[in-house]
């Protein structure tokens, strides 16, 4: 928790002033003195604010509706693989798949595509008042009436919809070619051209 704290909360806290964090009573976070004594002083400020026991699941964004969505995206890859790619299957279920699958849904989900779902996820935990107008994981990547892949010669059943390029993908150039690494859309495959 510390080394969380110190690399990638207090980096962002330093930016943006005096910070809420909201964590749950797992007993490794909840001692409020912790953070008096760590992170109150002249160069940061995090205030941490515990929710209450017992009520994770209605009022902390990830539980209330986030997850859900993850769990969907999770479940296409486990299913698909398994009825049109039982060669795949055992990579996308083994250690190195767990983190494949993670870093491909992170992909997926990043992309501002998603900004109203994740707003949502604030709502419905009662942390905003408006709902904003979203789409969720299968209306964005799952709903299409294309019949094949939107790559040249491929005939493959298709998968998932890129939620930043818009291309449909087969499961092997999206999981097994690791479509994160090719796609023209997302910023870190920008190519940066040196100024002369």
């Amino acid at each position: 928790m510390k080394f969380f704290l110190d690399k990638v909360v207090t980096p962002n806290a330093k930016e943006k002033g005096p910070i809420l964090y909201l964590i749950d009573n797992w007993t490794g976070q909840n001692d409020l003195s912790f953070y008096e004594e760590n992170y109150q002083n002249d160069q940061i400020c995090i205030r941490p604010k515990l929710i209450p026991e017992g009520t994770t699941d209605i009022c902390q964004p990830l539980d209330t509706y986030f997850h859900r969505q993850l769990k969907f995206l999770y479940r296409q890859f486990f299913s698909f693989s398994k009825i049109h790619h039982p060669e795949i299957y055992f990579e996308v279920t083994s250690r190195n798949g767990a983190m494949r699958n993670s870093s491909l849904a992170h992909f997926i989900l990043k992309s501002p595509k998603f900004k109203g779902m994740i707003k949502y996820a604030w709502f419905t935990s009662g942390l905003i008042e408006t709902a904003p107008a979203f789409e969720n994981v299968k209306q964005i990547c799952f709903t299409w009436t294309e019949k094949s892949c939107s790559t040249e010669n491929c005939n493959k059943v298709p998968f998932i919809k890129c939620s930043w390029c818009g291309n449909l993908l087969c499961f092997v150039e999206f999981y097994a070619d690791y479509h994160l690494v090719t796609c023209s859309s997302w910023p870190s495959n920008a190519i940066v051209v040196p100024s002369e």
